[in-house]
């Protein structure tokens, strides 16, 4: 054997092998109208290395964006009592969860971005200690147009939206980033990927971005 080798530390054996270092849960919130769907939809286009986009089941019928799976109420509720669901929440009326499967991903060292409520953002953190909030906003004007643009709700429902938009919704403490999709799109998106390139190189810090 060549001398040089003897003293070289033993290699791990296979039950030793170092494990992935967990992935971030990308948690993304807002209002209506504020642009969440869009700036995600860039930010998987970037095609960024390691990044998922978790399929939310949805028991909304129509209007929905890829990759969100509408499922029956009675499949939901029943897909919730038997545990199958990582996260799972109610907004306007409608019942939104993430499969399970996610925890697998995250384990694995793949990072997920998921598409989120602000009012369940208190037991999305308890569920994961370590989810990175990003809260993406716009002003009122922009939120009000954006939101009879696509005609999906009628002029009561558009106001109920509004009116949420200036409820308090305590972030916890920790890392997030909060940004504000009030002006052109491509501004917004390359702030959300330039946070998330952070995330998955893992220099993240707390930031707002204006």
């Amino acid at each position: 054997m060549d001398p040089r080798l003897e003293n070289l530390p033993a290699g791990p054996t296979p039950g030793e092998l170092p494990r992935p270092r967990p992935g971030a849960l990308i948690y993304v919130m807002g209002p209506s109208g504020a642009g969440k769907d869009s700036l995600i939809a860039k930010a998987m286009e970037a095609n960024l290395p390691n990044l998922t986009l978790a399929p939310r089941l949805v028991t909304r019928n129509g209007h929905l964006l890829s990759p969100d799976v509408y499922v029956p109420t009675e499949t939901f509720t029943d897909l919730e009592r038997r545990g199958r669901l990582a996260l799972s929440w109610a907004s306007h009326g409608f019942l939104y969860g993430i499969d399970k499967s996610i925890e697998t991903l995250l384990h694995q060292g793949l990072s997920a971005i998921v598409n989120g409520s602000r009012g369940y953002l208190p037991e999305a953190r308890e569920r994961f200690p370590d989810l990175r909030p990003v809260l993406v906003t716009a002003d009122p004007e922009t939120l009000k147009a954006r939101l009879e643009k696509r005609a999906r709700e009628n002029g009561a429902s558009i106001a109920e939206r509004l009116s949420r938009t200036d409820d308090t919704f305590n972030l916890p403490h920790g890392l997030y980033a909060v940004i504000d999709n009030s002006g052109s799109l491509q501004a917004a998106s390359e702030a959300f990927i330039a946070l998330i390139r952070d995330i998955l190189s893992h220099n993240d810090t707390p930031k707002k971005i204006p």
